[in-house]
C-alpha cells in the first residue's frame, strides 16, 4: 500500500448514490445536484463518513461522452460545487466516480483519436470499453479529467471503474510500447499511477484512489481495491 495513503481511506464507510437518483428510475427520482446535497444529512445521519458520486458525466453513467460535462438534468457547476462543499462541512470525505475505459468507439473523442482505440488483429475495435489503457495520450488525457474535478470541485479522489486493462491486447502496429498485451498486462497498473499522481499532487494528504479491481499488485498503486473474493467466495461460502 503507498506510504501516504490518507488515514481516512481504511475507516471508510462508504455510502454510494448517484445525484440523478436510484438505478431503476432511470437515475431521476432524486432530482439532480442540489436535492442530493440535503440528502447527505440523511448519509451522515447513517453514519457513514465517506460517499461515492456515481458518474455524473455525459452522457449517462458508466459511459462517458464528455468528461467535462455533466448529464443532462443534473444541475449546474455551482450546485455540484455546493453538494461537494455540503459533504466535506458534515465531515464526509467525497470521491467521485471515474471511468478510463472512454465508452464507445462512435462517441466523437474516439473519432478524433483512433489510434487510441485498441486494435483487434483485423484493425477493427470493440464497440465499448474500447480505449488502450496503456497508450501514453489516453492516459495523459484521463489523467487531466482527474485534475479537473479535484481541482475545480474539491472532490477528495476517486472510486475509479473497472481499471483493470483493456479488453484485448492492442494489435495496433504503431503501439507506443513493446508488446500488444501490454494494454492489459501493464494498461490498468499505468493509468492508475497517472490518475493518482494528479489527485495527489492537487491534494496530497487527503487524495486517493478506490480502484474496482482485484489482486494486490493493483494495491500499490491505489489506496484501497475491491476483494471480491472475500465478498463473492469467502463470505458466500461462510453463509
Amino acid at each position: 500500500v503507498p506510504l501516504d495513503r490518507p488515514d481516512w481511506f481504511p475507516e471508510a464507510i462508504l455510502y454510494s448514490f448517484h445525484p440523478g437518483g436510484t438505478i431503476g428510475s432511470g437515475f431521476r427520482d432524486l432530482g439532480g445536484f442540489v436535492p442530493a446535497t440535503a440528502f447527505l444529512d440523511h448519509v451522515a445521519d447513517l453514519g457513514c463518513n465517506a460517499v461515492w458520486v456515481m458518474p455524473i458525466e455525459d452522457v449517462s453513467p458508466y459511459h462517458p461522452r464528455d468528461y467535462y460535462t455533466f448529464q443532462q438534468g443534473l444541475g449546474s457547476p455551482a450546485d455540484y460545487r455546493q453538494l461537494i462543499a455540503r459533504g466535506h462541512e458534515l465531515g464526509l470525505s467525497m470521491i467521485q466516480d471515474l471511468v478510463p475505459h472512454g465508452g464507445s468507439n462512435d462517441f466523437p473523442r474516439a473519432k478524433d483519436h483512433p489510434e487510441w482505440l485498441a486494435q483487434e488483429e483485423d484493425g477493427s475495435t470493440l464497440s465499448y470499453w474500447c480505449f488502450d489503457f496503456n497508450w501514453p495520450e489516453w492516459r495523459g488525457y484521463m489523467a487531466g479529467v482527474a485534475d479537473h474535478y479535484v481541482r475545480e470541485y474539491g472532490i477528495d479522489g476517486y472510486r475509479v471503474d473497472a481499471c483493470g486493462g483493456s479488453k484485448i491486447p492492442n494489435w495496433n502496429p504503431t503501439i507506443p510500447y513493446e508488446r500488444a498485451s501490454f494494454a492489459k498486462l501493464q494498461g490498468g497498473l499505468n493509468m492508475l499511477t497517472g490518475l493518482r499522481s494528479a489527485v495527489k499532487t492537487l491534494k496530497p494528504k487527503r487524495g486517493g484512489l478506490l480502484a474496482e479491481t482485484s489482486g494486490s499488485v493493483y494495491g500499490t498503486v491505489s489506496d484501497a481495491i475491491y476483494d471480491f473474493a472475500l465478498c463473492y467466495q469467502v463470505m458466500q461460502d461462510a453463509r
